[in-house]
């Protein structure tokens, strides 16, 4: 699910994500960490750009 309507996500729609992503959810710390190096801009959300790169990520098997 997006942020109403400018496609963005918050950091619990990010966990929910990595969850459907992963198949079970990151710890807290994971999360936060994944969070903060996704946002490049500072601005709070992930944007599309930014998610598309959490999907890589998880494609290539980085992040376990």
């Amino acid at each position: 699910s997006v942020n109403g309507q400018d496609g963005t996500l918050d950091r619990q729609q990010l966990s929910n994500a990595i969850k459907d992503l992963k198949g079970n959810a990151l710890s807290r710390s994971e999360l936060q960490e994944m969070f903060y190096t996704l946002d490049r801009n500072g601005d709070g959300t992930i944007d599309y750009l930014e998610f598309a790169q959490v999907v890589e990520i998880f494609n290539e098997g980085e992040f376990e």
